[in-house]
């Protein structure tokens, strides 16, 4: 059966004038485009034929009403399984491509606002970065299109951080692939109204973003810094550059470790410079330190906060007041670069200065950073009500747990981080060591990782001669395993490995 091209111009959005009725759903409504006929045609005969009998009778359709389908198709459909709007699909499972939903902008139809939504729903039920890469594609090559709408652009970089972040097995190289199909769609669209919608700095900082998340330092510097007489793409796209635009590449320096670049572009102000009235705030100081933990720079850390002999803190030279985030971060930096303040007094000091409370996390790292002194400060805690009396352990049980081991500690108190582990040691040893008691199961903080969980059944073992194993009720429960037992399980291990 031949085809008969559309006319341009020749397109119409009622279907009232020329559909079907054999074809037409019970339930539609009156008015929609020939993308939602070619959709709904699909939608009913893909509860019982083929798939290929529904592309047939989906073009038999687009044939009655005059109108040309796409000549291409691609091979692996976008497929996702929903509940259509119709009551009488709700039970169906949908086999569709983003060509359904696009048909309607093949001849000739201008793009609209009413276009870019249905994609832009479509992008919504993405689950997996192929789906969302064939809708990229397929939208790149409707040439009639004079460009994107910059808000359906962010939403793809949105979707694709959000897949990449939740999927670890996803090679960085395919987040890359389908970012650069993103980046090479016109960023300039005309809407019905007549406005024009560029990238703006919202873009901005999604494309850097994604350079995290891939750990594409590269690709940011030519997002963001004019180097070697070259603009960058940020000059070229005509958007000046904001804090938030600069939070954001040091996160990208946090990924990938680059320490001296960044920090001798914030020590002579040579990014600062080009902000104008945006001035460092705390999200700045908060990615720095994550900077500084990551690379073990810990002077530089303390030279965030508390300045030093020659020059003021970072802080006060941007009058950024820190808040328990930043507090949190640093003693985090403190611990990973295995260094302490000459005085742990001078780091409450500030705490009290700068009004923070003295949240559970950061009472434990601040135990933590000089463990020969832990005795003391689990008792000057005790005395001060910061810790329970029986610091976790409950019937021979030691749990490490917030709210176990703190007084008044409320959800809000609870950090995602859990319990730190250098903390859970030190509190591990008192007990056994300065206390004398018999712990015979510990349950391990939930945030923690198996990785985890095996360390300190491992510590306990280098440390008091105590095998811990893990027990089949829960993943984070580990009891001990007496001599006898542990030995007479090594050797039928070793019997049933030599035969």
């Amino acid at each position: 059966m031949a085809f008969i091209p559309a006319q341009a111009g020749a397109f119409s959005t009622s279907l009232e004038m020329c559909s079907p009725p054999v074809f037409y759903p019970a339930h539609a409504p009156a008015h929609f485009n020939y993308g939602h006929l070619y959709y709904n045609v699909c939608l009913q005969s893909t509860a019982n034929d083929t798939r290929v009998a529904a592309n047939q009778q989906a073009r038999q359709v687009l044939y009655f009403n005059n109108v040309q389908p796409p000549n291409v198709y691609p091979q692996n459909y976008f497929t996702y399984s929903f509940s259509p709007p119709y009551p009488y699909h709700e039970r169906h499972q949908a086999l569709t491509s983003v060509h359904l939903l696009t048909a309607s902008i093949y001849q000739g139809e201008v793009v609209n606002e009413r276009t870019e939504r249905r994609l832009s729903g479509l992008v919504n039920q993405c689950e997996t970065l192929a789906q969302l890469k064939e809708i990229i594609i397929a939208v790149k090559n409707i040439g009639q299109a004079p460009g994107w709408n910059v808000l359906l652009i962010e939403k793809m970089l949105k979707k694709c951080i959000k897949l990449g972040k939740n999927d670890k097995e996803i090679n960085r190289t395919e987040i890359q692939v389908v970012i650069n199909l993103i980046m090479s769609l016109p960023s300039q669209f005309i809407t019905e109204k007549g406005d024009r919608l560029r990238y703006s700095p919202k873009t901005i900082t999604l494309f850097l973003k994604a350079c995290a998340l891939t750990q594409d330092l590269e690709r940011a510097k030519q997002i963001l810094i004019d180097r070697n007489g070259e603009e960058s793409l940020l000059t070229s796209w005509g958007i000046s550059v904001n804090i938030k635009h600069i939070n954001t590449f040091i996160l990208v320096c946090v990924a990938t470790k680059e320490w001296r670049f960044v920090w001798e572009a914030i020590t002579n102000n040579s990014l600062m410079i080009t902000l104008g009235n945006h001035t460092p705030n705390t999200e700045t100081c908060l990615n720095l330190l994550r900077l500084c933990a990551k690379t073990k720079h810990f002077s530089e850390a303390k030279w965030l906060l508390f300045g030093d002999k020659e020059h003021e803190s970072f802080v006060s030279e941007h009058n950024i007041t820190p808040k328990y985030k930043v507090v949190r971060e640093f003693v985090i930096t403190c611990f990973a670069a295995q260094r302490a303040l000459a005085s742990i007094d001078e780091l409450i000091d500030a705490i009290n200065q700068w009004k923070i409370p003295m949240k559970p996390l950061i009472r434990a790292y601040t135990a933590t950073l000089e463990p020969d002194k832990f005795d003391k400060a689990i008792s000057t805690g005790l005395a001060e009500n910061v810790f329970l009396p029986n610091l976790g352990l409950n019937d021979n049980c030691l749990e490490f747990n917030f709210q176990t081991i703190f007084a008044n500690s409320s959800k809000d108190d609870i950090d995602s981080l859990g319990i730190p582990f250098e903390f859970a040691k030190l509190l591990f040893e008192y007990h056994v060591m300065t206390r004398g008691h018999n712990v015979l199961q510990f349950i391990a903080d939930p945030n923690w990782g198996s990785h985890l969980r095996l360390k300190l059944a491992k510590f306990s073992m280098e440390k008091f001669n105590k095998t811990f194993v893990n027990t089949l009720t829960s993943p984070n429960r580990f009891r001990y395993l007496p001599e006898d037992t542990s030995s007479s399980l090594n050797s039928s291990n070793s019997k049933n490995t030599s035969s």
